[in-house]
């Protein structure tokens, strides 16, 4: 099971999250780190950011994804993306969300995962590109309006791999290059 998988997602292309982190001279790359968190067993970043907003007004913006292995048994994912864009001066919060179920056709944490997901934001259906993966089950909510403008080409796409990293690191004893009277 990896410990960290990259999504590559183009969540910032021509909407009003975009254009509030080029206003704050934020950078958001399209490549997110997800890490395994063995608390609630599921891969997740988070990014939070605070700056002016279209109406120079002081906004928060926080954006979560999330990937979970729902039933080891059934072999089903679960993909969520949210933002959350909250105004400092009224306290009005707006939020977007995309939640996908994903079957498989072998175990989660069977090691050889990569999947591709598109989610057409005009329709709101999901679909998986690989052939060992099916959508099951998908939710759309954009009350912030980030797809709005998304009208050429409104499919939001997300490429997932895991990062290897090595179980063990090779240690080196550099305790000779030390003055003697320095170690303990």
């Amino acid at each position: 099971m990896p410990q960290n998988i990259t999504i590559q997602q183009d969540l910032n292309r021509g909407n009003e999250l975009s254009s509030f982190l080029q206003r704050n001279h934020i950078t958001f790359t399209g490549d997110v780190v997800l890490r395994y968190s063995g608390l609630d067993k599921s891969w997740k970043s988070q990014h939070h950011f605070v700056g002016i907003g279209k109406n120079n007004v002081e906004e928060n913006w926080t954006l979560i994804f999330e990937l979970r292995c729902l039933s080891e048994s059934s072999f089903t994912w679960q993909y969520s993306v949210s933002l959350r864009k909250r105004n400092m001066r009224t306290d009005e919060d707006f939020d977007t969300k995309i939640l996908c179920g994903i079957s498989a056709n072998s175990s989660c944490f069977n090691g050889a995962f990569a999947l591709r997901i598109d989610f057409d934001t005009r329709s709101g259906t999901a679909t998986a590109g690989e052939q060992s993966y099916k959508v099951t089950t998908q939710t759309f909510f954009d009350e912030i309006g980030v797809f709005k403008d998304w009208t050429k080409n409104p499919v939001f796409k997300t490429v997932f791999n895991p990062v290897s990293i090595p179980a063990e690191s090779v240690r080196y004893d550099i305790s000779s290059i030390f003055p003697t009277e320095y170690l303990v």
